[in-house]
């Protein structure tokens, strides 16, 4: 009786439906806080107030003195249902649809709004029961935007001018701003057959790193699948960089929609941008290689491995990104995961080719030791590029602490034979650093990297041995670097191919070497 009583006034309809509206901006369900009043009710209660707006709407909307203010406010009352549609259908409190007023009030809307068809469409599609599941209420969200534009509803410039107010307003709730996403996203899919507006995508470009995982994934699908138009705009690094920074995100499915929408823009990207762009991109790689998830692991190899084929006409620019990714592309190859070893391989492979090393038939299968591709990247290293044995053998020492058996195994093995050959170009508070850093993993629980280790303990300290830190002694070091070239035997007799025939390192000196050292033949070995 009150609110008929209220619809009979037309003069205060505005007034009545901007209240209602501001009230629908609060969310069923939620305890009411009073802390700033310093107050609170007899009872603790829910807030229901926004499920009484919703009521009230269903007797208001129709009511004819009503009518223009509806239409002035239909985006604003059409968002606002939409958002209690699916606070509603998170209420545990909801029984037999009996709070369903939102739901009921939308209908009410369309069809006091000349949208009667659009109405009777979402009953046929199911919409409406759709919204009591919540492992559906998004497609609900998606549905009814999908038929508002199916029927080009003539509220469309109004409703878009709104939901582009609501996008760049802040703060709200982040289930706000994914219903928010959805709804504009497919709205503009049915009215913009060409390019969005470049206003648009701008917020598409923001939402990438939102706190929402969904609002971001859904940004990312969306410019992935404008790539072509995106990579025209003047501004496309910022679209670039914003993608980049959500490889930090926490939530692993943004990370790897991250990387598939970054791969996607690359391979429609002009030249001359990716090349200002490739060294940050591909040091933004790296870190993934070491991720948790092993699909993210092996995605960021492969994309490295993708990103210099790329750009192998910019050889030049890309030698020291390829010898920064080097030592985690060595280290994964010993992955519990077959995906992320193939990567590997696959990308070490490319790198191999790009620096110039004869080492590619080292991948295959048949020939396949992980000692075996240790040894001949280091040496190909110590011929080519020796500066950068100190940063390799540094990046390394990180891996030996890892909580990963493996790794601790592979950069075992791997910083052993950095130091085997490039020793020379150590010096002794470095090599202080290595052993103690080598001492903590003497006694590692794993039986296997025990034995490892304790090979290469003697080996570094053989090296400090025969280092001192006079400043002359430093000084014959840095001229001794350009002049010597040691010789390398192998080490540690680990997983070795049973033939060594089709190597190209699979020489006579090798095989009659691979029993590995011992605490019994280290001492010959080194005086050899």
């Amino acid at each position: 009786m009150m609110w008929h009583a209220a619809g009979s006034e037309s003069k205060v309809a505005p007034q009545v439906l901007k209240t209602i509206l501001l009230i629908l901006k609060g969310k069923p369900g939620e305890m009411e806080d009073y802390v700033m009043e310093r107050r609170r009710l007899s009872i603790d209660s829910t807030n229901m107030m926004p499920v009484a707006a919703s009521q009230a709407l269903c007797t208001l909307l129709p009511v004819a003195s009503y009518k223009k203010a509806v239409a002035e406010l239909f985006p604003e009352l059409l968002m606002a249902l939409m958002l209690q549609l699916f606070y509603s259908s998170h209420m545990s409190m909801v029984v037999n649809d009996g709070l369903f007023y939102a739901r009921d009030a939308l209908q009410v809307l369309l069809n006091c709004s000349g949208l009667q068809e659009v109405e009777v469409a979402l009953k046929k599609r199911n919409c409406w029961n759709q919204f009591s599941h919540e492992l559906f209420h998004h497609h609900g969200i998606y549905l009814v935007a999908k038929t508002l534009g199916d029927y080009n509803f003539p509220q469309f410039p109004e409703t878009l001018h709104y939901l582009y107010k609501l996008s760049v307003e802040g703060p709200k709730r982040s289930e706000d701003s994914v219903i928010t996403v959805i709804f504009l996203t497919e709205l503009l899919n049915n009215f913009f057959k060409d390019p969005f507006p470049e206003e648009f995508l701008v917020l598409f470009r923001n939402w990438v790193n939102d706190s929402n995982p969904t609002v971001s994934k859904l940004s990312l699908q969306k410019i992935a699948s404008m790539a072509p138009v995106i990579n025209q705009i003047d501004n496309v690094s910022s679209f670039l960089l914003a993608i980049l920074d959500s490889f930090l995100s926490k939530d692993k499915t943004v990370v790897i929609r991250a990387l598939l929408t970054l791969r996607r823009l690359l391979g429609k990207l002009d030249k001359v941008t990716y090349s200002s762009l490739c060294i940050r991109i591909a040091s933004s790689y790296c870190p993934l290689m070491d991720h948790g998830n092993g699909g993210i692991r092996s995605m960021a190899v492969r994309h490295f491995g993708e990103l210099l084929k790329d750009m192998s006409h910019y050889r030049w620019m890309l030698n020291h990104v390829v010898l920064g990714g080097l030592v985690p592309l060595i280290l994964f190859l010993e992955d519990t995961e077959t995906r992320v070893v193939r990567a590997c391989k696959s990308t070490l492979a490319i790198c191999a080719s790009e620096l110039k090393w004869p080492m590619s038939c080292l991948f295959d299968d048949q020939n396949y030791s992980f000692e075996l591709v240790v040894l001949n990247i280091c040496n190909n290293l110590l011929i080519s590029h020796k500066d950068y044995i100190t940063e390799l053998i540094a990046d390394t020492l990180g891996f030996l602490s890892s909580s990963r058996a493996y790794l601790r195994r592979a950069s075992v093995i791997l910083i052993g034979y950095l130091a085997a050959l490039g020793g020379h170009l150590l010096l002794k508070d470095e090599i202080d650093v290595m052993l103690e850093a080598i001492e903590r993993v003497v006694r590692d629980e794993d039986p296997v990297i025990r034995k490892l280790a304790e090979i290469t303990q003697m080996l570094f300290r053989r090296v400090a041995r025969n280092l001192t830190p006079t400043n002359m002694k430093q000084s014959f070091q840095k001229l001794f670097r350009f002049i010597y070239i040691p010789k390398v035997k192998p080490l540690y007799n680990y997983n070795w191919p049973s033939n060594l025939t089709g190597s190209p390192t699979g020489t006579k000196e090798i095989k009659n070497d691979k029993e590995g050292l011992t605490y019994e033949n280290y001492e010959d070995y080194l005086q050899d």
